[in-house]
């Protein structure tokens, strides 16, 4: 139960600082909201150019913020001709670099374009159920590993994650398929943001948040699922 407090601590002072940015465009500040992921965005990027050499690192932070504020398909499509440049021998710097920005730009740059302060908060919960969800299932139940690259992550926890997400989701807003493909998405990302971490030899993307890593060890699976949620809508 160590782990699930230490997760809490961090977890509840940043949700319920999330909670109020996602609502502030019901309260007459949109602004707010734009602010929000901006800086959400930057950190992100931060994090990703520090553990980068130069001049990849200069290349995250210049191409990735104006990225944010494009739409997800036009800024993902450039991203995958910038890489398709680099297709003959990357280093791993540099593949780490680009499924970052895919990840950063595209679950982000869908944020923005979602609009819909309920279905965000709905998706935001689900994740974050389907987290807890996947923890306790996987430590009861135990079972085969989900992937190399998560080894504390099962295949019953996954199972127990998706089901109790796409619950919640469903119970919320009546689309359980999309509640499933959410849950999916936010794994998929996980699982993403853990190769990053291999190619880049890391255990945390950042120190933010002391020895809880840092925000894009936080909102790792979030990014996915926003994609996802825009995708659907």
């Amino acid at each position: 139960m160590g782990e699930l407090q230490s997760r809490l601590k961090v977890g509840l002072p940043l949700g319920l600082a999330s909670i109020f940015f996602i609502f502030s465009p019901d309260l007459g500040m949109p602004w707010l909201f734009y602010i929000f992921v901006s800086l959400l965005g930057f950190i992100l990027l931060v994090e990703v150019s520090r553990l980068l050499k130069a001049p990849l690192s200069y290349y995250v932070v210049g191409l990735g913020l104006p990225m944010l504020f494009l739409p997800p398909e036009g800024a993902l499509l450039s991203l995958l001709i910038i890489g398709a440049t680099r297709a003959v021998d990357p280093s791993k710097e540099e593949v780490a670099a680009l499924f970052s920005l895919l990840l950063i730009v595209g679950g982000l740059s869908s944020l923005l374009l979602i609009q819909n302060p309920k279905l965000i908060f709905t998706c935001v919960l689900s994740v974050c159920i389907a987290d807890m969800g996947a923890y306790f299932a996987g430590n009861y139940f135990k079972g085969p590993k989900l992937s190399p690259l998560s080894p504390n992550k099962t295949l019953t926890g996954l199972a127990g994650g998706v089901l109790l997400g796409s619950i919640v989701f469903g119970l919320i807003d009546g689309n359980y398929a999309l509640g499933v493909a959410i849950t999916m998405a936010s794994v998929l990302s996980d699982l993403l943001e853990s190769r990053i971490k291999r190619l880049l030899e890391v255990k945390d993307m950042g120190s933010f948040l002391g020895a809880h890593g840092g925000f894009f060890d936080r909102v790792d699976s979030h990014l996915g699922a926003w994609i996802v949620l825009y995708v659907w809508n």
